[in-house]
């Protein structure tokens, strides 16, 4: 036997039926939403990743820039180094071959060294005299101002004791030994 449907039953049916597809099309539109969303997941995983390698690229870059760059110095430090080593070779073998070389000797007899100490104390004996002219002239110089310019003669007088001085200026206007 089979039982016909009536209309109550018939309505429950297709209400169930329209419910059934809902609920299809809900699981379909979770289905499509959860893929959607993986696809996106899985697209910015893959951009991530791209931006990861462009930057270990440009870092890995960078590190060749610092090893060339380390390497340029230590060639340039070696070169430099080795220049100055050399420079200090050379000096060494100059200064081996002045240390070696014979020190010169003069031969001069005792009459030589008087007539040379005697010529060097004229020598001194005139530089004494020249710088004891000197003084004598600028203190003369300075006694003469003082006797007509009044603001002079207040700041010598203040300066230098008129009678006994112990100056070497004063010393040398009156001719005594320096």
């Amino acid at each position: 036997m089979t039982t016909t449907p009536t209309p109550r039953t018939m309505k429950t049916l297709g209400a169930r039926r329209r419910r059934a597809e809902a609920e299809i099309r809900a699981v379909d539109a979770q289905r499509a939403a959860r893929v959607a969303t993986a696809k996106a997941e899985h697209a910015e995983q893959q951009a991530a990743q791209q931006q990861a390698l462009a930057r270990t690229a440009e870092l890995a870059a960078q590190v060749d820039e610092l090893g060339t760059f380390l390497d340029e110095q230590r060639q340039r430090e070696h070169a430099e180094w080795s220049k100055a080593y050399d420079r200090r070779q050379e000096l060494m073998e100059q200064l081996r071959a002045v240390a070696d070389a014979p020190i010169p000797y003069v031969r001069s007899s005792m009459e030589e060294h008087r007539a040379a100490l005697a010529d060097l104390g004229k020598y001194v004996d005139a530089a004494v005299q020249a710088e004891q002219d000197q003084l004598r002239r600028e203190m003369d110089a300075c006694e003469s101002r003082r006797l007509w310019d009044h603001e002079f003669r207040q700041s010598f007088d203040r300066r230098h004791a008129r009678e006994g001085c112990d100056c070497p200026g004063h010393r040398a206007w009156r001719r005594e030994q320096p």
